[in-house]
């Protein structure tokens, strides 16, 4: 098996990258502030380390740069200006998370071959809404997707309770999570 080069092992049960522009710092804040909650998390990026808990349920990474990903559970979350020009060694149990209405990004996960988490409001997108509301809604997982260790999410609803309008990308993000980490006893998100 081939490595990647500076590699370190944290031992987190589910590895998260968030990838793409660093200085949009919104989606991490987000994913921290909820995941935080739930999991124990250790968060890096290029200027600050956050560990909670005793363990480490979920590593998640923020990065402007990619080129190689070994993981057992690994979730690749492309922002808005991505470029997975570099990206050239993955190995594991990696998924891909990409909104569909960024074409180019589409295109990059199919030429790598890499399984893609598509999300947005087509009734193509693997995660979608299937209901908004005033004060809730329902994100639908609309095929199955493969956990790793021969385990299969079948799809499913999600119910989500909220007080004000919200981005649908980080809860999109959010979801694919909760789903990977199969932790879908329970399942609503407050927002």
């Amino acid at each position: 098996m081939r490595m990647c080069p500076n590699q370190i092992s944290v031992g987190a049960v589910m590895d998260i990258i968030l990838f793409g522009n660093q200085k949009e710092i919104g989606l991490q804040k987000f994913l921290i502030e909820h995941l935080i909650k739930r999991y124990d998390l250790t968060a890096i990026n290029g200027s600050s380390l956050l560990s909670s808990g005793r363990s480490s349920d979920i590593l998640l990474l923020e990065t402007d740069s990619l080129r190689c990903v070994n993981s057992r559970s690994c979730l690749i979350i492309l922002k808005n200006k991505a470029n997975l020009g570099a990206l050239r060694n993955i190995q594991g149990n990696v998924n891909v998370l990409v909104n569909s209405g960024n074409q180019r990004q589409v295109e990059a996960v199919a030429r790598l071959g890499l399984p893609a988490i598509t999300c947005g409001m087509s009734h193509k997108d693997t995660l979608t809404f299937s209901s908004i509301g005033a004060d809730s809604s329902v994100i639908s997982l609309q095929r199955p997707i493969d956990l790793g260790g021969g385990n299969i999410r079948e799809p499913l609803e999600l119910p989500i309770r909220h007080s004000a309008p919200f981005e649908h990308f980080p809860l999109f993000c959010l979801a694919a999570v909760r789903i990977l980490m199969d932790d879908t006893d329970n399942l609503k998100l407050e927002l």
